[in-house]
């Protein structure tokens, strides 16, 4: 998590894209802009510096590895452009712990995250393989926001993210219904299983992709749940199912 910081400092520094100290005073280099053509809600900076913490991705480990899972177990990862840090917390845990990430990422973000659409949240991670940080790519992505396909956002901002997923190799799914895009997104997450369930799945923010539109969707506690999650109306997201 901080070999991670010390390279996006690096490489926004090189972009001209730092924040100014009173929006990133800890410079870790995963806070972004408040409004961009990528921003699709409303978010609370305290929040987003708060998962920038390396001690964050230590909760996260330990959390983890209290479920004594076997090396090379799967971890599915939803990751939202909201949370660059919850994403690189989540991602250095899992692999610190020798588990295998399946990461599907959302790629629209509430303000303050991976909101510059000329390096927004595959190219951060992209950089972060690059000079080896972490080893895992995104299997699929989805464009977030409303419905998941990003209905509520600039088309500028959408432009930049199918730039970007083509430039990575990432495969962008946008179909609708809310449905038949979470069934798309449930086969590559099970053709990178090798078609076994994840052992585990650790939702990132609040991409609907992860929750879903289910009404226990928004009563989801944080923290780790054993138990199974019911759903009584909508469709249940990636995590929950």
């Amino acid at each position: 998590m901080q070999a991670a910081s010390a390279v996006l400092v690096e490489e926004k520094q090189k972009r001209g894209l730092r924040q100014p100290p009173d929006v990133a005073p800890n410079g870790t280099g995963m806070i972004g802009p408040e409004y961009t053509a990528l921003t699709t809600t409303l978010g609370d900076v305290t929040s987003k510096r708060t998962t920038t913490n390396p001690d964050f991705a230590a909760a996260l480990a330990r959390q983890l590895a209290s479920l004594d899972l076997p090396r090379g177990a799967t971890a599915l990862i939803v990751l939202s452009g909201s949370f660059v840090g919850g994403d690189v917390a989540a991602i250095a845990a899992v692999e610190a712990l020798g588990l295998k990430p399946v990461l599907v990422s959302s790629l629209g973000s509430s303000m303050w995250g991976a909101t510059y659409p000329e390096f927004n949240l595959l190219d951060i991670l992209a950089v972060l393989r690059a000079r080896g940080v972490i080893a895992a790519k995104s299997v699929v992505a989805a464009l977030g926001g409303e419905s998941g396909v990003g209905r509520d956002m600039d088309p500028a901002g959408i432009a930049a993210l199918r730039a970007a997923a083509a430039r990575d190799g990432v495969p962008l799914i946008e179909l609708r219904p809310l449905r038949a895009l979470l069934e798309a997104l449930m086969e590559r997450v099970s053709a990178a299983a090798g078609g076994a369930t994840p052992a585990v799945a650790i939702n990132i923010g609040g991409a609907l992709i992860g929750t879903g539109s289910c009404r226990e969707s928004y009563e989801f506690p944080p923290g780790l749940t054993k138990a199974a999650l019911s759903c009584t109306g909508g469709t249940p997201g990636l995590v929950m199912r």
